[in-house]
């Protein structure tokens, strides 16, 4: 089921509208957005008592960069407010990007992955953030690629989220800590694992990669 969701809910778009079909037969009271985006997938009651005494879920798209070049590490850290300059394989670190007179332009999570830095974003400041990056590569060797069509993004709501993920993720959940994330699959999905938070909530993000589904 996890899997047919995540599949059916990464197609609802114009290309593709007999999805929402099909996930009204799964949720009838699942609402869309003139975007066709979903806004909800039962009642507003429902949902509410899930987040606040069980686990609530959003799926959505997101800004995602591929950032490579020897440089990149040492790039981002110049760039972002936070240390990323000893950011280890499997860790990772949420920034703020700033513009010159001090205004946010973004907040992301960048994780090490092998021999690249994936960035998390807001899609809807996706471009802007790309911009910025680019704009004071002068001689450093870095590569940005928009990846954001590779990957989707699954938060993680709730007091029972924890319980929730360790029956995805099994005994994995006892390592995961604040700065490394967990690479896995779940059902057969490739998936990266890391804790989030927002206004001092803390919830847990899935990037999952969509070549999978």
């Amino acid at each position: 089921m996890v899997e047919k969701i995540l599949r059916e809910s990464m197609f609802v778009n114009e290309e593709n509208v007999e999805m929402k079909d099909t996930l009204h037969s799964v949720f009838e009271s699942i609402r869309f957005s003139n975007a066709r985006e979903i806004l909800s997938f039962t009642e507003f009651e429902a949902e509410y008592d899930a987040l606040v005494h069980g686990v609530g879920l959003t799926i959505h798209n997101a800004g995602i960069l591929k950032i490579g070049g020897k440089d990149a590490l040492d790039y981002l850290h110049r760039i972002s407010t936070n240390d990323l300059i000893k950011l280890g394989d499997e860790k990772y670190r949420a920034t703020l990007f700033l513009n010159d007179r001090g205004k946010i332009i973004d907040r992301a999570n960048v994780l090490h992955f092998g021999d690249d830095l994936l960035m998390v974003s807001s899609k809807h400041h996706k471009e802007k953030l790309i911009h910025w990056l680019r704009k004071y590569i002068i001689t450093e060797d870095v590569i940005i690629e928009d990846v954001s069509d590779q990957y989707f993004l699954v938060n993680i709501f709730g007091p029972q989220a924890l319980g929730f993920i360790t029956l995805y993720y099994g005994d994995r959940t006892a390592e995961f800590n604040e700065y490394k994330y967990i690479l896995d699959s779940i059902e057969g999905i490739d998936s990266i694992l890391y804790k989030d938070y927002l206004n001092n909530y803390y919830f847990f993000s899935i990037l999952i990669n969509s070549k999978n589904l």
